[in-house]
């Protein structure tokens, strides 16, 4: 291939000038003055994790669909895009809505921080996600939920038992028809779970 002189490019991520050879712009190269501005998310590549591998993430119930990846120590879902972070919520959101305006935050409706139901969230300033905060309980801190203002029972979109099937492994256990291992495969949840049922130590406000 003949020598030719180099092109001036402008990187459309940072919009930085930079030179490229010319048989590179034809492959289509030249818009990127780097991998790592390439492999950026922004105005111009917005995140396009592919739709099936996200819900594979989303546990669905009659209220939230809860993301079963990893979080934030605050409970918000989160996962990695183009090397960079990216709330579960916030991507749930823009697939929903569209792009975030800029300086609003994707509050929650429910409450419940893993939640990514779409019609769970509005938006709002900062100094709204803050009046949200105090107007629901949580303190500035993790957004702990207070005890007396935490969904409770099956209201909790992580609850996989309803206040009647309590009732019936309490009731189970004490006439000795099943143990904490057969409860346990029964309603498919873990035997340490059917034993803080049987102790008292959670769904305390089922009788």
């Amino acid at each position: 291939m003949p020598w030719l002189p180099a092109i001036e490019c402008h990187c459309l991520q940072c919009g930085r000038s930079f030179s490229a050879r010319p048989h590179v712009v034809r492959r289509g190269g030249g818009k990127y003055c780097s991998n790592h501005c390439r492999n950026q998310p922004g105005p111009h590549r917005p995140p396009s994790l592919k739709r099936h591998s996200f819900d594979e993430q989303v546990r669905k119930t009659d209220t939230c669909w809860i993301w079963s990846g990893p979080r934030t120590t605050r409970g918000y879902g989160r996962f990695r895009l183009y090397r960079r972070e990216i709330r579960a919520h916030r991507f749930a959101y823009e697939q929903a809505y569209g792009p975030i305006p800029e300086g609003l935050d994707v509050l929650h409706h429910c409450d419940n921080p893993p939640c990514v139901r779409p019609d769970h969230f509005f938006l709002g300033s900062n100094a709204e996600n803050s009046a949200d905060c105090l107007t629901k309980g949580r303190q500035a801190k993790g957004d702990h939920i207070p005890s007396e203002r935490r969904a409770r029972g099956s209201r909790n979109g992580n609850a996989k038992l309803k206040e009647a099937q309590v009732i019936e492994i309490r009731k189970h256990h004490a006439d000795g028809k099943a143990n904490e291992s057969q409860l346990a495969k029964e309603y498919s949840v873990s035997q340490a779970h059917i034993s803080a049922i049987v102790l008292g130590k959670v769904w305390k406000h089922v009788p």
